[in-house]
């Protein structure tokens, strides 16, 4: 449906830190089954201009992928920083981590690269591409980086409401 421009997007004035305490909250027994620290660093409450339920998708497959490939007792992050016109979102864990070829595939379409997680949770591998798109339908960059053994850090932007 995204490839065919037939999911809807509309965008509205959100508070990200309700996004991410749904997301939270959604995903803490998952948390619980791992042991893993759910955390959001916000200095503000950032209101950005962004479909909800594309940004909630979003935060879904980080956070549940930082879930997933961090090691009993870990930690997910997610921070908020503010500029005049972007908010920065970078969801951060300090699980596996993954190679400079990894994570290039993993925003490219038709390659399928789904990895187990550390307690052999299984995915499709398409969660990742589809936040590329959801992101860039916003008019915000999607980047990855990651370290073997270290974890990964997801970065996104949305526009801020001025």
């Amino acid at each position: 449906m995204a490839q065919t421009n037939s999911i809807k997007y509309t965008p509205e004035s959100t508070r990200l830190t309700e996004l991410v305490n749904e997301t939270f909250e959604l995903l803490s027994n998952m948390a619980k089954s791992k042991n893993i620290s759910l955390k959001i660093d916000s200095s503000a409450d950032p209101v950005a201009i962004c479909d909800k339920d594309m940004i909630r998708s979003v935060l879904r497959n980080l956070v549940s992928n930082g879930i997933k490939y961090s090691h009993e007792g870990g930690i997910v992050n997610i921070d908020l920083k503010s500029t005049e016109k972007f908010i920065e979102v970078i969801v951060e864990d300090n699980g596996i981590g993954m190679t400079i070829d990894k994570k290039d595939s993993l925003i490219k379409i038709g390659e399928n690269n789904s990895t187990p997680g550390t307690k052999g949770e299984k995915g499709t591998g398409l969660g990742l591409l589809l936040c590329k798109e959801f992101v860039e339908k916003h008019h915000g960059q999607f980047k990855i980086e990651s370290e073997i053994g270290k974890g990964s850090r997801f970065i996104f932007t949305l526009p801020a409401k001025n």
